[in-house]
C-alpha cells in the first residue's frame, strides 16, 4: 500500500491566486492512500469513470466485487477504512481490447478550486504501434481519501483530460 500525503500553502490575495489559474493550493495535509491497484477489475465498470463510496456497506461490495482477482487463495483483503473520517474513490478506465492500459496516482500536488477537490492521476494507454496481448482489461485504481471542505472531487490525467467528477459529497 502506498501513501502519498502532500501539504502545500493557501494562496495569499488575490494575485498569488490569479497566477495559478484560480487554483487553491490544499489549506492542510491531504492523505491519499492506494488500496488497491490492477488492471483486470472485474465486474467495475464497462466505461470510465469514478465511482464514490461513502459507506461500509457499499466498501463491502466493493470488495465481494474484487474477491476473483484480490482475495484469492491468500485470504487478503482491502483494508478498513474509517467512514467517518475518509471516502473511497473508485476510478475506472473501462473495459480495454488489450494490455497496455494502466491508471496510476500522480504525484502532481492537490489542488482546489472553489469546493472542488483535483486529483491528477495517470491515465496511460499503449502506443499504437506497441504490441499488445489481445485479452479483455479493465484497469482501475482504489483510493482513500481524508474528508475535508471539498464537496467534489475532478479527476484529470496527465494532459488535462477531466477523467471523472463526483459532487455533492
Amino acid at each position: 500500500m502506498r501513501i502519498i500525503s502532500l501539504c502545500f500553502l493557501m494562496c495569499f490575495g488575490v494575485a498569488g491566486c490569479a497566477n495559478s489559474g484560480g487554483l487553491e493550493k490544499a489549506p492542510r495535509e491531504i492523505e491519499i492512500v492506494q488500496l488497491y491497484a490492477s488492471s483486470i477489475c472485474s465486474g467495475q465498470a464497462q466505461s470510465s469513470g469514478v465511482i464514490l463510496i461513502e459507506e461500509p456497506q457499499a466498501y463491502a461490495l466493493l470488495e465481494q466485487s474484487l474477491a476473483g482477482r484480490f482475495l484469492n487463495d491468500a485470504g487478503r483483503r482491502l483494508p478498513v477504512v474509517d467512514f467517518n473520517q475518509d471516502i473511497v474513490l473508485v476510478l475506472t478506465m473501462g473495459q480495454q481490447i488489450s494490455s497496455g492500459y494502466t491508471l496510476e496516482l500522480s504525484h502532481e500536488p492537490i489542488h482546489f478550486r472553489g469546493d472542488t477537490l483535483l486529483l491528477s492521476v495517470l491515465w496511460r494507454e499503449p502506443a499504437s504501434e506497441m504490441m499488445t496481448a489481445q485479452i479483455l482489461t479493465s484497469p482501475c485504481l482504489v483510493l482513500q481519501l481524508g474528508r475535508g471542505l471539498y464537496r467534489k472531487i475532478k479527476v484529470i490525467d496527465q494532459d488535462g483530460h477531466v477523467r471523472g467528477l463526483v459532487g455533492e459529497l
